[in-house]
């Protein structure tokens, strides 16, 4: 059997389907515009939090270095005979900062 070509609508029918149409093609091309920019923005803002996490482990890690420099910078500085309780004093208390950060 040989197909029968298919017919569009002639007269008014033609310009509301053409109209429809194009609104349509308008609409979904509108949607997949608001999609990707969506899709862009979100990997903007995963690459910006990578690198804030990045950032944010660096200065704890630098804060941690100063702050053990600055502790061998005190024990130095101390007598001989009260290092060992200077040494106690500053593990207990930074064991207790360490316990109450945590909870």
């Amino acid at each position: 059997m040989a197909e029968q070509p298919q017919v569009r609508a002639t007269g008014p029918a033609k310009g509301v389907l053409d109209t429809c149409q194009r609104i349509i093609t308008i609409v979904v091309g509108m949607v997949e515009t608001r999609i990707h920019l969506a899709v862009v923005e979100l990997e903007e803002e995963k690459a910006n939090l990578i690198q804030l996490l990045v950032m944010a482990g660096l200065t704890l890690l630098f804060t941690a270095f100063g702050l053990m420099s600055l502790l061998i910078m005190i024990f130095w500085a101390i007598d001989p005979l009260y290092k060992l309780m200077a040494l106690g004093s500053t593990t207990g208390v930074l064991l207790f900062l360490a316990i109450v950060g945590t909870i």
